[in-house]
């Protein structure tokens, strides 16, 4: 069983789904029961797994790769600007997943995913039972790779502890390591190890330990526009904006952006919502990227992409007066602003 057909297994036990089985090269998904019973099945017939020699603990928790990466951590990794940062759509107590992309509906992304508890345990006697792949070293205590392939697993902790991190990307004229290579449908295995060992450095730093360095990187995209304001984002579109005003329990309001009279209202639960409109919904974007943290707010996820049909941008976020799931969304000319009760 190969890795990818490996990790579609372990992630429908928990939540199940056709898309990641899609991305595995399958066209639909069994019914749960029916995985269930398969994975039943898979455990009782492969031998206890050998205890993997370390001594070193797996993270107490599944770690969120969303939040614990940042767009600049993999930006060495790509030769144009990483646009988005998303969750996977799997999200479980045992299963956490964020995917970074650069723009188009189609374009290059790197995919990180983390599993931990239950479903680790049933990954490592999966991965016990398989000896088609190729094991490598330098990431976790033990990781390894289908043959021909950069897409690998790689595990952190003991037997009785284990965690699980993958990475996988799509496309690679954009990538480093692989943007040079002659026919990336088959790399020649030692080529995919010393990859697979760069990318991951990703895991490493969400296991806490390792090298977290990559040297197989490329230079950084230029970035064209005017300067930030102090401590901000360098814009490539868009005017740097000030704060000119508050909404709801003091949630703050760039010039420009109009919140006032009937387009802000207040429902029974306390929930505000601000629908208006702009003409530079980068520079909006921008704004409560750089002065949210400024102001005391937690950005919990964001996800931008600038094209044709104009800016679609979201932010999740929570801090003072509000709870988590505010949001901010922005498309074209759009802005969604809703602040949840605190």
């Amino acid at each position: 069983m190969n890795r990818c057909a490996r990790f579609a297994l372990v992630s429908i036990a928990t939540f199940a789904a056709a898309t990641t089985l899609a991305g595995c090269g399958q066209s639909s998904a069994p019914s749960a029961p029916a995985v269930a019973a398969q994975l039943t099945a898979l455990a009782g017939s492969v031998p206890p797994a050998a205890p993997i020699s370390t001594d070193r603990a797996a993270p107490s928790s599944v770690l969120d790769p969303c939040q614990k990466l940042t767009k600049a951590d993999v930006q060495p990794f790509f030769t144009v600007p990483v646009v988005t940062e998303l969750p996977d759509a799997w999200d479980t107590p045992t299963t956490k997943g964020c995917e970074f992309s650069v723009a188009g509906l189609s374009g290059t992304s790197i995919g990180i995913k983390v599993v931990g508890g239950d479903d680790a345990q049933t990954m490592q006697q999966l991965q016990k039972a398989d000896t088609q792949e190729v094991t490598f070293s330098g990431v976790g205590v033990v990781a390894e790779h289908p043959h021909g392939s950069t897409e690998f697993t790689a595990q952190e902790g003991t037997t009785a502890n284990p965690a699980y991190c993958a990475v996988s990307t799509t496309g690679w004229k954009e990538l480093a390591g692989k943007k040079d290579l002659a026919d990336v449908t088959q790399i020649p295995d030692a080529t995919a190890t010393t990859i697979a060992q760069q990318y991951g450095t990703l895991c490493n730093r969400l296991f806490g330990s390792g090298n977290v360095t990559p040297t197989m990187t490329v230079a950084a995209p230029a970035v064209s526009g005017s300067a930030p304001a102090s401590g901000g984002p360098t814009p490539a579109t868009g005017a740097v904006l000030v704060t000119a005003g508050t909404i709801g329990p003091g949630f703050p309001t760039p010039q420009g952006l109009d919140c006032s009279g009937t387009k802000t209202t207040t429902d029974s639960e306390g929930t505000v919502d601000c629908e208006t409109t702009t003409t530079d919904g980068k520079a909006i974007y921008l704004y409560y990227l750089r002065v949210l943290p400024t102001k005391g707010y937690t950005i919990n996820h964001e996800a931008e992409q600038s094209g044709t049909t104009g800016e679609v941008a979201s932010l999740l976020f929570e801090g003072p007066g509000v709870a988590g799931f505010s949001s901010l969304s922005i498309v074209g000319p759009n802005v969604s602003i809703t602040l949840r009760k605190g």
